[in-house]
């Protein structure tokens, strides 16, 4: 696991990633984990953005398949996921890279540089991009094929995934104990619409 702060050269600290994936051969979508992989099928493409929405696990177990199968990873500006939480879900921390802080101003930048040598960047929401920006990225994305999941909406997102429901299981009349959690999760693609049920701690793969 390799920490980065705000202002740390992005360039210099990810020009080896860059020559491993550049390397590589990949193919166009990204693994899921097995609790997804109905939902998510045949998997995300990379070169796209995801909006997720209501749920920071979400946001890690749509990362947690591309990680197990071996692919880079990266946080941005999301302090408190919790490195347990990640390592349950079975995200390798040997590849992933942690930016914990960023301001407004260098969120575009960071996430950029990033999505030169990262398979899969899971990111705080935006600040308010132009169209313009937002174009460019998308086309960096494309080219080197990264995937970006965003905690908040995205316009014209490849999909949107939203938390509609979410039970704790064991906290019965605010009493017992607390055994797990159950996420309802849907998930929309244009006008088309899915939902699957999502438990924490997650099954075994």
């Amino acid at each position: 696991m390799t920490a980065l702060a705000p202002d740390v050269a992005l360039e210099e600290k990810l020009a080896g990633l860059r020559e491993l994936a550049d390397a590589g051969s990949r193919a166009s979508t990204l693994p899921s984990h097995p609790t997804l992989r109905d939902l998510l099928a045949p998997g995300l493409r990379r070169g796209s953005v995801h909006a997720f929405i209501g749920s920071t696990t979400l946001g890690i177990a749509l990362m947690s398949g591309a990680s197990t199968a071996g692919n880079w990873c990266a946080t941005v500006g999301l302090p408190d996921l919790g490195i347990e939480n990640m390592s349950s879900w079975g995200v390798d921390l040997d590849r992933l890279v942690l930016v914990p802080q960023v301001t407004a101003e260098r969120w575009l930048d960071t996430v950029s540089a990033l999505a030169e040598a990262i398979d899969i960047i899971l990111a705080c929401p935006p600040p308010t991009l132009p169209p313009s920006q937002r174009n460019r990225l998308q086309a960096r994305l494309r080219h080197r094929g990264a995937t970006l999941l965003v905690a908040g909406d995205w316009p014209q997102a490849a999909s949107t995934l939203r938390v509609t429901e979410d039970r704790w299981i064991g906290l019965e009349r605010g009493g017992g104990h607390l055994r797990g959690r159950e996420l309802t999760i849907t998930r929309e693609v244009g006008h088309r619409r899915r939902s699957t049920t999502l438990h924490w701690p997650p099954p075994p793969s």
